[in-house]
Order: structure tokens, then C-alpha cells, then sequence
């Protein structure tokens, strides 16, 4: 394909990406703010009855039917990101042995059922009972659960991570921690928005953002990614396969499979562990029967002797690639040039010799 094409292309996938994320971010406040007003039309009937104090009003029926329009968008909202979470994580993001075990990926919908079991009752005038209270925020702290549990295991393998210097520059640490933050910031809004309803209507452009309007499992999902995806590029670790049988020639040796180099470039996950998928390991065009002494100290990388070419299944975290690699050196870096201090005791200018 042609690189103007293939760039093109790439743009394209990339834009597609960001709106189908958007629009499933806010699909669910979208579907409320264009459906507004057929459903107060669903209440008309209740301006030409005489009710009583025990009756519904019109403004509970509204609330009665926004709520469970809500619940219901929601969780076919919820049904569709699922899915779309896990497409972007096999196609889109880099794969890595961490997210395959703690993925973060959580359906969210029994997340409705306090939020629309609390819209209901207010007809029924138990809203404001102390027990029903009890009971909606129990039932929302038991749905919330695993968003909790992994808040905790977040935080850990964070203080783990700074512990052990995991994080080389202070960007990389910048966003984690503002990572951390709104996961658990969103997680607390919406705990106490779906049990007590304590926030005001807050809209952005006219649209509602609070719970159900505003598709949170997929946020913290984004951030859960977000804080998994960074990666320290470990020193690169070169293993000698040395070899047991050879002829000797006139001017050479022949040697068999056995006699290469394989160098290993290491990822290392948050949990301090070698990741088994972005770690990569490959056969270098050099030869140990042809490399001297003096070019071995110029390979970019520890050098480790083995015996056997089928030792490395057991010691490297991924598979060896066929395609053969150049030797990286110490010497084959671009030079860094920098002037060395002068000594206190040494003038530093011209003037200073006279």
C-alpha cells in the first residue's frame, strides 16, 4: 500500500475510534435530551384528573418513566461498550500480560437497578424512609464492588511501582496519579448519586452527565488502561549460544545452529514482572566463534553464556523471531558531546591569568 494511503488510512481508523468513543460516552444523556419531551407528552392525561393525595402526579409520572426509559438505554448502551471495550483492547492497545489478568472490564448494568429502584419509589412515598435508604445504598455498594476492588489493586501495584523507581520521568508519574484521581473521584460521585440522588442536574451543552446520562464503566475502563499501558524499558540481555561440535578448516571454522547471539529487549509490567507480549527477542547477525573479545564489550547489552540453543525456552518470557537483527553497540549511538567543569583552582577565563 501506497504511504499516503496507508496514512490516510490510519487517520481515518483513528477518527472513527474517537467518535464511536464519544458517542458511546454520552449516547445514553444524548437519547435523554432528544427524548425529553415525548416522554413529559406521556404524562398529559394527568392535567385534566382529579387527584388525590395518595394519587401520582404529573411530575412523579414523568420521573417514573424518564427513570425507566434511562435504565433501559443504559443497558443496551452498556451491552454495546462491553463489546466495543473489548475490540479496542485487542486491536487498538498494545497487549500485555497484566490487562489479560486484570482487565477492568466490568458490565455496569446492575449499577441501574438502585438508580431506577429509588426513581420508582418516590410514588409510593418511601423515598425518604431511613430504611430504605439503608437498603438502596447497600444494594449500590454491592454493585460497585468491583470498581472498589480494583481502585484498591490500582493504588497497591502505584505504590509498589514509585517504590522500585518504576517510572522513569515525572510525566509518566503526572498522568498516573491524574489517572488514579478520577477513577476514584468518579467512583464516589456515582456511589453517592445512585444511592441518595445528592447532586443537583449538572449538563453540558444542555446535556446531563450524571448517572445513567454518562456511560462511566467505559471511562474508568479508558483510565484502568491507561495506568496498566505504561511500560520500563529494562537493559538489553544478550544470551551466547555456545557450540559443542566443530571441524576445524583451513582458514575458518564450521559450526553448527547453535553458534549465534540472542538478544533479549525487556518490557517490564507495572507489577514488576517481564511482559511475555512486548518483550521481544532475536538472533543477531554476529557469531560468537567470529566475535573478538573487544567487540563483545562493545554490544549494546549484558552478555550471558548457555550451553544449549533449547535453554532459553525455559529463560526468555517470549518466543525467538526468525528475522535477524544488526548488532547494536555502544559505538553506533550518536555522539553526545559536553565540556567537562573546570577545576576551582584552574582560571576559567583569560582575564583571570593576569
Amino acid at each position: 500500500m501506497h504511504p499516503n494511503i496507508q496514512k490516510s488510512w490510519n487517520i481515518l481508523k483513528t477518527a472513527t475510534f474517537f467518535i464511536v468513543l464519544v458517542t458511546l460516552l454520552f449516547a445514553t444523556s444524548v437519547i435523554n435530551y432528544l427524548l425529553t419531551p415525548k416522554i413529559a407528552h406521556l404524562c398529559d392525561f394527568y392535567d385534566n384528573r382529579n387527584t388525590t393525595s395518595f394519587d401520582v402526579t404529573r411530575e412523579e409520572c414523568e420521573s417514573q418513566r424518564r427513570a425507566t426509559v434511562l435504565f433501559i438505554v443504559f443497558c443496551l448502551v452498556r451491552l454495546i461498550s462491553n463489546k466495543f471495550e473489548g475490540f479496542i483492547g485487542s486491536k487498538f492497545l498494545k497487549t500485555c500480560s497484566v490487562r489479560a489478568t486484570f482487565p477492568g472490564r466490568h458490565f455496569g448494568a446492575a449499577l441501574g437497578f438502585p438508580f431506577l429502584t429509588r426513581s420508582l419509589s418516590n410514588s409510593i412515598r418511601v423515598a425518604s424512609a431511613p430504611i430504605f435508604l439503608v437498603i438502596i445504598f447497600a444494594s449500590t455498594s454491592i454493585a460497585f464492588y468491583p470498581y472498589a476492588k480494583d481502585f484498591a489493586k490500582l493504588s497497591r501495584l502505584i505504590y509498589n511501582a514509585v517504590q522500585r523507581r518504576h517510572y522513569l520521568y515525572n510525566r509518566s508519574m503526572i498522568y498516573t496519579f491524574i489517572s488514579i484521581y478520577f477513577y476514584f473521584s468518579t467512583v464516589l460521585i456515582e456511589l453517592l448519586d445512585v444511592s441518595f440522588g445528592i447532586y443537583c442536574h449538572q449538563t453540558i451543552f444542555g446535556f446531563p452527565v450524571l448517572f445513567p446520562n454518562f456511560n462511566f464503566p467505559l471511562f474508568l475502563f479508558l483510565l484502568h488502561t491507561v495506568i496498566l499501558q505504561h511500560h520500563r524499558a529494562m537493559p538489553a540481555i544478550i544470551y551466547e549460544a555456545s557450540f559443542s561440535n566443530f571441524s576445524f578448516r583451513i582458514y575458518n571454522f564450521q559450526v553448527n545452529n547453535e553458534d549465534c547471539f540472542i538478544q533479549l529487549n525487556r518490557m517490564r509490567c507495572i507489577t514488576n514482572k517481564d511482559c511475555p507480549q512486548m518483550s521481544t527477542a532475536f538472533p543477531l547477525d554476529a557469531t560468537p566463534s567470529k566475535t573478538t573479545t573487544i567487540q563483545r564489550r562493545a554490544f549494546e547489552g549484558r552478555i550471558i553464556q548457555i550451553r544449549h540453543y533449547r535453554e532459553l525456552d525455559d529463560i526468555l518470557p517470549c518466543k525467538v523471531s526468525t528475522q535477524v537483527r544488526k548488532v547494536s553497540t555502544f559505538s553506533s549511538r550518536p555522539p553526545s558531546y559536553c565540556v567537562p567543569p573546570l577545576p576551582r583552582d584552574l582560571p576559567s577565563t583569560i582575564l583571570d591569568l593576569e
